[in-house]
């Protein structure tokens, strides 16, 4: 038997039991949880379960450009311990967060879900509702209220991605207001 074949068998995954309690974090068995909703989670003979997701199109083209993006920057292929989206760290996370921010209104995305969004880093439509883990869906739902219980409070809700107080926050909204319009 060669080395290689040795490696293979001990890092052989097999599907998680429909009796193990359920890995998203419900505390219900996998089998009455996250399996109903077609979520494969496996499980390695040292014990690690990892999901299995099916890749859109449109995801395995993006994930691809990222791959040649990496290359033309760092000059090699990625390693098992490199970023896949490495980009943010180039530009910053909270330039990113405007960027994607800024989008996202410009083509009609609501605040809340804009929020959501920011807050737990799942971007949730009617068809990724159907297969995230109920704990998943619970947090985004929970952001949402957030969203909501912080605009009747009379607050701006993203002012919780800033170290400012709530008068600093306006006061630096008014500033990049006016340094906008001079660009």
């Amino acid at each position: 038997m060669a080395l290689n074949d040795v490696k293979m068998k001990s890092n052989m995954e097999k599907p998680l039991p429909k009796t193990a309690i359920c890995p998203c974090g419900s505390g219900r068995r996998y089998g009455g949880c996250c399996r109903k909703k077609n979520i494969e989670y496996l499980i390695s003979n040292k014990g690690e379960v990892s999901r299995r997701m099916p890749l859109s199109r449109e995801l395995v083209e993006m994930l691809e450009e990222h791959q040649r993006n990496f290359v033309k920057t760092f000059g090699r292929k990625t390693g098992k311990h490199d970023l896949v989206l490495f980009d943010q760290f180039l530009t910053g996370f909270d330039e990113t967060d405007e960027i994607l921010e800024k989008i996202s209104k410009d083509v009609g995305v609501r605040d809340q879900v804009i929020f959501a969004t920011r807050r737990t880093g799942f971007i949730v439509g009617e068809h990724s509702k159907k297969i995230m883990p109920d704990v998943d869906y619970q947090e985004w739902e929970d952001a949402i209220d957030e969203y909501f219980e912080l605009k009747e409070s009379g607050h701006d809700p993203f002012h919780v991605f800033t170290y400012l107080t709530g008068d600093e926050f306006e006061k630096f909204k008014d500033c990049r207001s006016q340094i906008k319009d001079i660009i």
